[in-house]
């Protein structure tokens, strides 16, 4: 998780590829980095059916696929709604 903030932190600051709220590390930013990222990666790992068929796991990896998408077309809806900018 520590590597995953990092990145977006390098991304956001020295390339300016994409940000939250607005450019430039702040307050609002390291709490998307913190408090939104890694939760979501924890629920991914823990809920992965390791065991289950290839099938299942495929699925599993598609619903999440899906939902992330979803997700990030809401995040990119213009303000008040959206937050997420490239």
């Amino acid at each position: 998780m520590i590597l995953v903030i990092l990145f977006d932190v390098f991304v956001d600051e020295k390339t300016g590829g994409y940000w939250y709220f607005w450019k430039g590390i702040d307050l609002t930013n390291v709490l998307v980095y913190t408090l939104l990222v890694p939760p979501v990666n924890v629920i991914f790992l823990n809920c992965y059916p390791f065991n289950a068929s290839k099938l299942k796991r495929l699925r599993y990896f598609i619903g999440w696929v899906i939902f992330i998408l979803i997700y990030e077309l809401l995040a990119l809806l213009p303000q008040p709604w959206g937050y997420f900018y490239y």
